[in-house]
């Protein structure tokens, strides 16, 4: 599967941002990376910012396992 731009700066942002290392895949499962809750939390409002998405918010994110799965929602609030 290709990745897509959105799929592209998820990763890097949750590399930069996370600490996942080596960089993630877009297909990674977040819960399985070590990441806490509470920096998820912190993640999304960088990934708010940095793709001016500002109706994104915690409960959206209630199913998505994935960076990919991120880029999906990301991508269904931009306007």
């Amino acid at each position: 599967m290709t990745t897509t731009t959105t799929e592209q700066r998820l990763v890097d942002l949750a590399h930069e941002h996370l600490g996942i290392d080596p960089s993630p895949e877009a297909n990674s499962n977040l819960a399985e990376t070590g990441v806490s809750s509470i920096d998820l939390v912190a993640f999304l409002k960088v990934v708010s910012k940095e793709f001016n998405v500002t109706s994104l918010n915690v409960g959206d994110c209630d199913g998505v396992e994935t960076l990919r799965d991120l880029a999906a929602l990301v991508d269904s609030h931009k306007g």
